[in-house]
């Protein structure tokens, strides 16, 4: 027999020591940092078990675009009566992408399968296969060091073909602005987590137009899965960007969470109140609320009045720094560490028109689709101490992406992303970090009031 398990991918993504690895040739697997998991309730099969957990594979009958070979589930054939893998012949896996599971915590419980799939998993856990799994695919900082070369080796003047309205406050817009937060005053690695952080700020702004440039002319590729980028604002771009900062060992592991919705309304009936329910179900800092909103409104009353064919899009990235002290421990005194972690939130809508045209009457609707994607990940814990040498091959990175000045330009904006201390033991297993090795911090009771300050120690 073999398990199966029924739940959104995103639920087994948070149990403990869950990756996520690729086929690489020769007999050699590669862990993927970017995965999207699903959001929906999907079949999971079993297709190796070992002493310390098993393999899986993913399964869709509507397989997502990135996945690049969907490969239909056949399963090894059994004389076992059902049920078996792919009872109704419809469903698809990636090729070639297993994921690992330790093992199902409770209240979970497996379903089985009489007959497993029949595809080629690794044979040893993920310890054993080698030291180039968990890697970056290309090589790691060296190699990340080749490509940020040939990146800046684009003139800025290439670009003069981009769309000149990009970036502008109208139908189209797009925002990039830098979050801070202050929550750990008076420690050294605070101070130099905000020094990288702000790195790294300057990095995604000064960088953006070359990586889009470097595409453009066929320098570099884009991530598998991830199209040609239209403009230097394009995710295609921003996700190069931030599989470079990963490469370089600067970063942990990426957390990452796609949604997609879409709302149609009859424009004579038109109402804004549906985009409180849209964020409701996803977490976007409130700053983003307020424009999403008024664009859509602005939308519908401008089709009441005048109806033009076209389509609009608005979208948002927001680049935030969160410096958090978090309960390292369940038991006992509370155990704080400091964990600074950047995020990054992109969120697209656009509008969509239609019309038909009976004997009747005439009925026009409008769709608005949305796109939300948050990626967050961590700085590893030897970037805060300046005299390792992962602080200065990091920074070094980082210092030589700046072929412009423009660190006196980033758009501060505080109130989004405010720091605060979780409210219990955080689940870090998609950083891939021991929280451990990261800086402590001593909460401190103040006056009566049963409130709590983190300080450095």
């Amino acid at each position: 027999m073999w398990n199966t398990l029924y739940l959104p991918g995103t639920t087994i993504s948070s149990w403990n020591g869950v990756a996520v690895y690729e086929y690489a040739g020769g007999g050699r697997f590669r862990r993927m940092t970017h995965w999207s998991w699903s959001t929906s309730y999907h079949e999971h099969y079993e297709v190796a078990r070992l002493a310390t957990g098993s393999w899986w594979v993913p399964v869709s009958t509507n397989p997502p675009g990135f996945w690049e070979r969907p490969t239909l589930v056949v399963g090894v054939p059994s004389t076992s009566p059902e049920p078996r893998v792919n009872p109704n012949g419809s469903e698809y896996r990636p090729g070639g992408v297993y994921f690992w599971v330790p093992a199902v915590p409770p209240p979970y419980v497996p379903g089985i399968t009489t007959n497993r799939v029949d595809c080629h998993p690794p044979s040893v856990p993920p310890n054993e296969l080698g030291t180039d799994v968990g890697a970056a695919p290309a090589g790691g900082l060296a190699v990340a060091q080749e490509r940020l070369a040939a990146i800046l080796a684009e003139p800025v003047e290439a670009v003069a073909a981009a769309p000149a309205n990009a970036f502008q406050d109208s139908d189209g817009l797009i925002s990039f602005v830098n979050l801070s937060s202050d929550l750990v005053n008076h420690s050294a690695e605070y101070k130099t987590g905000t020094e990288v952080f702000d790195k790294i700020a300057n990095f995604f702004s000064t960088l953006r137009v070359k990586v889009f440039t470097a595409m453009q002319n066929g320098k570099i590729t884009p991530l598998k899965g991830d199209p040609k980028p239209a403009t230097q604002w394009d995710l295609t771009v921003t996700h190069y960007m931030q599989y470079l900062l990963q490469e370089t060992g600067g970063l942990t592991d990426y957390a990452i969470t796609e949604e997609t919705y879409s709302e149609t309304q009859v424009v004579a009936e038109f109402s804004a109140d549906f985009v409180k329910l849209l964020f409701d179900a996803v977490t976007v800092p409130s700053s983003v609320i307020g424009g999403v909103t008024a664009f859509i409104s602005g939308v519908g009353t401008t089709l009441r009045t005048s109806w033009d064919d076209r389509v609009r899009t608005y979208s948002v990235d927001l680049l935030g720094q969160c410096h958090e002290a978090v309960q390292q421990n369940s038991d006992g005194a509370p155990d704080y560490r400091y964990f600074p972690k950047l995020k990054y939130y992109h969120l697209t809508v656009d509008s969509q028109q239609s019309e038909f045209t009976s004997d009747c009457a005439t009925v026009r609707k409008i769709t608005f689709n949305f796109r939300y994607e948050a990626y967050v990940t961590a700085v590893a814990a030897a970037v805060l101490d300046k005299t390792t040498a992962e602080y200065k091959s990091f920074t070094a990175f980082l210092d030589k992406a700046q072929a412009a000045n423009y660190k006196d330009a980033q758009n501060q904006l505080d109130t989004v992303l405010d720091g605060g201390v979780s409210a219990d033991v955080p689940k870090l297993n998609a950083f891939g970090v021991d929280l451990s090795h990261y800086p402590p911090a001593r909460a401190e009771q103040v006056g009566q009031v049963e409130r709590r300050r983190l300080v450095a120690v």
